[in-house]
Formats: C-alpha cells, sequence, structure tokens
C-alpha cells in the first residue's frame, strides 16, 4: 500500500483519510510506510476503546512529526488500512506534551444518511465529550500530560489542514528540510517511509543578531539562520 501518490485532499471540502484503528478496538495498529502494511503497536488499557474509526490524512505533516490524525463517524466500524473520502466537520483543539495535536472529526461522503452533516454542532454533545475523554484516559495510562482544549466548527479545518500540506511539501523540498529534535525518524520512517539516512540532517545554528526570518541554506543543506520548526520560526 504506497500513499505517496494519495493526495491529502482529493477535492474541495474533502479529505483521504486511512483507517488504521476501527472503533471500538483496543488493537492501536500504525501504518508503516516502509512495508506498505498495518502493524500492530499496542493493546491499550482494557477500559478504553477507541470511539470512532480513527486514523491520519496521508502526504500531511503535523506538528507532533506525524501525519494528521483524523476520525470519521461510521455506523458500522470499518478496518486497519481502509480508505474512507470523508468530508472535516470540526476539529478538536488539544496539546500533547506541549504539542499542538489536533483531531479533525469527519463523516463518510459514502453514507447518504450523513449527507446532511456539515457542522459539529449536529453531533450530540455527550457523544463529542466521550470523545475528548478517551483521549484525556488514554494518554494519562501513557503516563503523557494531555491539555483538551475543547472543539471548534468546520471552519477551524482547512486552515489547519493547508498548513500540514504544506509543512509536508517543504519537508520533501531538497531546499528546505524540515527537522524536529528528537522527531526527525518519526518523520522519516512514519511520513516519508524512508531510512532516516537517506535524508541529510539539518545542522543547527543559533538565529544571528540583525538576522533574516527566513531561513537560508546552504549548498549541503544547512540552515544558516535559526532553529525552525516545521518551517515556522520558533
Amino acid at each position: 500500500m504506497d500513499l505517496r501518490h494519495l493526495p491529502p485532499s482529493p477535492s474541495p471540502g474533502l479529505v483521504n483519510l486511512l483507517v488504521e484503528i476501527p472503533a471500538g478496538s483496543r488493537n492501536k495498529y500504525e501504518y508503516c510506510a516502509q512495508s506498505g502494511l498495518m502493524v500492530l503497536d499496542r493493546v491499550l488499557h482494557a477500559s478504553v476503546r477507541y470511539p470512532f474509526d480513527y486514523g491520519f490524512i496521508p502526504n500531511t505533516l503535523a506538528e507532533d512529526g506525524a501525519p494528521l490524525d483524523a476520525m470519521v463517524i461510521m455506523a458500522e466500524p470499518t478496518f486497519a488500512g481502509c480508505l474512507i473520502r470523508a468530508r472535516p466537520i470540526g476539529l478538536l483543539d488539544m496539546n500533547d506534551h506541549g504539542a499542538y495535536d489536533g483531531k479533525i472529526l469527519c463523516v463518510p461522503e459514502a453514507d447518504p444518511r450523513q449527507a446532511s452533516i456539515n457542522s459539529i454542532r449536529q453531533i450530540g454533545a455527550t457523544r463529542l465529550e466521550d470523545v475528548a475523554e478517551f483521549f484525556r484516559t488514554y494518554r494519562n495510562f501513557d503516563g503523557r500530560v494531555v491539555t483538551i482544549k475543547g472543539w471548534r466548527d468546520a471552519h477551524a479545518v482547512q486552515p489547519l489542514l493547508d498548513s500540514c500540506i504544506a509543512a509536508f511539501s517543504r519537508c520533501l523540498d531538497r531546499s528546505v528540510r524540515v527537522c524536529l529534535p528528537g522527531v526527525y525518524e518519526r518523520i522519516c520512517r512514519r511520513v516519508l517511509g524512508i531510512p532516516a539516512t537517506r535524508l541529510e540532517r539539518v545542522k543547527w545554528f543559533e538565529r544571528p543578531r540583525g538576522g533574516r526570518n527566513r531561513p537560508r541554506f546552504s549548498s549541503e543543506g544547512s540552515c544558516q539562520s535559526q532553529k525552525w520548526r516545521l518551517g515556522r520560526p520558533r
């Protein structure tokens, strides 16, 4: 299963969503780009199960160094590896270990019973709170600090999607490298599907006084301006 040529957004208002974990599962699967297969990462604690089919939007790069996470509301669970054309209706704002880790909520384009759903306001508040509570509980079992900021409506999705698509494009650009301390190998493994040795590491230099806001790269690909995170100065 090669995702490199799969567009994140097949048409305006829709995304391609690859399911990793079906609703109701305690098995946490992850897509392995090198093999093109789904692998079992771990089994979650007995008290937590995924509330919706959960996966990611291929060929995007979020702030945590992985593809942009997304969920889809299905009448019945699908399966790991299922590709769904989905319509985003909202966004769960959350921070995981200090990094933004938003989750897009979608409905499937192929389900006529959900054709009229275009907003997070059309989903029950209790159902949305169950999703937020799942991520609180699931991360707490891992000993990670998570901050749930709440839900935002569909209008908040497109700017996030655009920035993650642009970040992925910059990561592929040989002239502008993306390198996050501690997640470089994860970018290569999960997003690009290549060994870390295939890309040159960015050498970090402190920002000089009066330096420009944009990075300058030498022919060897070394950033000579400042530390960058997903293409944005920090």
